[in-house]
């Protein structure tokens, strides 16, 4: 296939990645209301008991899609990236994508600890799987898409879309490659421009920003040199903690339902 056609099939990706995506993070964001109604401790007892229980029905039905789709399961970008270096096979790409939409809108909304970042590279990328199986594009080429896609997310998840590109080049390709990289800024400048378009208003200029005063320059640098070397460490101990965890969870042999 000719390098314009998986140009167009790139922008493609991108749209129908936001098509998806976009009403993802519609539905996240408003889900928050549900939980202040449903959790408000004004609320009458029962209230809190039909929340937890309902609650409890969301864990056991992502549990079940997790059985039917394992693929969906974590925060999707390890997965997106094992996709794109062919370590997994996804066989039926638009059910796994079905399942992570339904799981994560339903798990952000009884409040789980996910996030939207992940779920929405992963259905970029298993959109970009999709366009590739549709077209019957070869290997080099359904690499391009599924990047194109897994940016694509990103980008509609935040309306960042350098970022997302950026992010993905780091993340997913670990090595600079121009071609890839082009392939991420189509997926993400078309749907962080629907983002952009659907999503009007920015949340994030309302946070008030207050900076240090009277400070010099090689305050400010040792400041930030401090700053860095503490987050870092914060960083590897949440991540190493997080792991280790996982593994003591997998040990414990306890019915699901419990």
């Amino acid at each position: 296939m000719g390098i314009l056609k998986v140009y167009i099939l790139a922008i493609l990706t991108g749209f129908v990645t936001g098509l998806i995506t976009i009403p993802y993070r519609w539905m996240i964001e408003k889900s928050s209301y549900i939980r202040d109604m449903i959790f408000n401790l004004n609320n009458p007892l029962y209230y809190l008991i039909l929340g937890f229980i309902g609650i409890y029905i969301v864990g056991i039905l992502i549990s079940k899609m997790v059985e039917d789709s394992p693929l969906i399961t974590g925060s999707g970008i390890p997965q997106a990236r094992a996709q794109i270096y062919g370590r997994i096979k996804v066989k039926n790409p638009i059910k796994n994508l079905v399942f992570k939409f339904l799981g994560g809108v339903s798990g952000i909304s009884a409040g789980y600890s996910l996030g939207r970042e992940g779920p929405s590279v992963q259905m970029g990328a298993l959109i970009g799987e999709t366009v590739s199986q549709v077209f019957k594009v070869d290997p080099v080429e359904r690499k391009y898409l599924i990047m194109s896609g897994a940016g694509a997310g990103l980008s509609s998840a935040f309306t960042a879309p350098l970022a997302s590109a950026i992010f993905i080049a780091e993340e997913l390709q670990k090595y600079f490659n121009s071609r890839l990289t082009i392939f991420s800024f189509l997926g993400s400048i078309v749907s962080g421009y629907m983002a952009a378009k659907f999503f009007v208003k920015n949340d994030y200029l309302d946070i008030v920003v207050n900076y240090p005063q009277n400070l010099n320059y090689f305050e400010y640098f040792y400041i930030c040199i401090a700053f860095a070397i503490f987050i870092s460490l914060v960083g590897k101990s949440f991540s190493f903690l997080l792991i280790y965890f996982q593994k003591l969870n997998r040990k414990i042999k306890l019915s699901k339902y419990i």
